[in-house]
């Protein structure tokens, strides 16, 4: 029936959101110490009110303060919550800003490195990613 649907779907995407911040935390690991502290100013020079969080007002300041119009502030807002916002909580954290931001380091990744943040959520050892790891 659709509540069972719907039930079905809220836990798939608890375990997707649960999943990618997972991923910013080992990517943040494998960052140099700089990209991390450059990830973190950035973060935090968006986080107006200091809260530890950026919410939708901020991002509206931070379009108006850059030259674009309320509506249009408004409407692009939305859109990079939208994005950024994994856990739908209509706030983006430290750890989901940190995996869109980090993006721009990832071409510097080599296989070697991948491999290795591969092997440490590999608990197991089996060469496959369970959905408790």
């Amino acid at each position: 029936d659709y509540a069972s649907s719907v039930l079905t779907r809220l836990r798939a995407y608890a375990q997707q959101s649960k999943m990618m911040e997972i991923l910013a935390s080992v990517v943040l690991e494998e960052l140099k110490e700089n990209e991390v502290e450059k990830i973190r100013a950035e973060f935090q020079a968006m986080d107006l009110n200091e809260d530890g969080r950026i919410g939708h007002d901020e991002l509206e300041k931070i379009l108006m303060g850059s030259g674009y119009r309320p509506t249009a502030a408004t409407r692009l807002a939305t859109e990079i919550m939208d994005v950024l916002d994994l856990d739908a909580d209509r706030f983006i954290t430290f750890n989901e800003f940190s995996l869109f931001y980090s993006s721009q380091f990832v071409p510097r990744f080599d296989v070697s490195r991948l491999e290795a943040v591969f092997r440490r959520l590999d608990r197991d050892g089996s060469g496959q990613l369970s959905a408790d790891e």
